[in-house]
Order: structure tokens, then sequence, then C-alpha cells
């Protein structure tokens, strides 16, 4: 981590929250989720002192893909809520809406099935807007999945014909 002591030397604010981000990706897809959490955790600070709203949703995002892979899903809630909250006003991203899905993953998990078809049609309408079919597609198939579940199965079988029309 030579070029975060640069950084900290050269009191680069900025640059310490999108290398600390960067470096918190790299070791999150090297399985390495508690260094990655560290990376993200120190990310989100600096990008708040800096202001710099892209990197502190990055970071939030990390934090998100982190818990989500510990399995420690109130962590995750917990950041997806925030990553939310921060981008709400932000122009619609791929990112938004899958945070949707994964808030509406964490529902049906719960059996909280009503809470989770809102998200996700939430998220539908974010990947709808970007005409994101691969993602519309997987919403629609956990929607359909959600009826499944609640042994709706007429509704759920509707929606599996709906995503082989949009596949």
């Amino acid at each position: 981590h030579e070029q975060l002591d640069i950084l900290q030397k050269l009191e680069d604010t900025s640059g310490m929250a999108s290398t600390l981000n960067y470096i918190g990706w790299l070791q999150l897809r090297t399985g390495r989720f508690y260094d990655s959490e560290e990376m993200f955790l120190q990310g989100l600070a600096y990008a708040e002192i800096a202001g710099m709203p892209y990197e502190k949703s990055d970071a939030l995002y990390g934090l998100v893909s982190v818990y989500g892979s510990l399995d420690d899903r109130d962590a995750q809630k917990e950041f997806l809520n925030r990553f939310l909250n921060e981008t709400e006003l932000d122009d619609v991203s791929r990112r938004h809406a899958i945070a949707y899905v994964i808030l509406g993953d964490i529902s049906r998990e719960n059996t909280q099935f009503n809470e989770a078809i809102d998200q996700y049609n939430q998220s539908y309408k974010l990947a709808e807007k970007d005409a994101d079919s691969v993602l519309m597609a997987l919403i629609v198939n956990r929607i359909a999945w959600t009826f499944y579940e609640q042994g709706e199965l007429k509704t759920s079988l509707e929606f599996y014909h709906k995503n082989l029309d949009i596949s």
C-alpha cells in the first residue's frame, strides 16, 4: 500500500477515498472480506471528509457486498439503506436497482413477501427506465419465485412466462 502512504503524506483526502475503495474491491474479489471491510470503512470516512458523493456511495455499496458475502444480513441491510438514501437523488444506476434486489432478497428470506415484491418492483422500474433487460429478467424471476414460495402458483407461472418474454 505504498500509494496510500504517499497520498497520506500529501494529505490527498480524495485520492485516499478513491484508492481505499479500489483496494476494497480488489480484496473483496479475492475473498479477503475483513480486509475489504476495513478498506471500505476507511474509504467511506475519507469520502465524507472530502465531500465526494460517488466515492461515498461506492464505499457503501462495497460494504453491502462485503456483509452479503459474510452473511451478516443486519449489517448488509443497514448499509443498503444508507446506500439507497445516499443515491436517492442521483441518476438512475444499475447499482441502485441491484440494491433494491438485494433488499428484496433479504425481505423474502425473512418471509416478508409483500415487502420483497415492493422492493423488486422498485428495482424493476429503475431497470426498465435504463432498458436493462438482463436485470429486468433477473428481477421478474425473483418476483416469480417469491409468489411460488407463497404457494401462489398461478401468479408465479405468469411471472415466469413474463420472464421468458423478457429473456
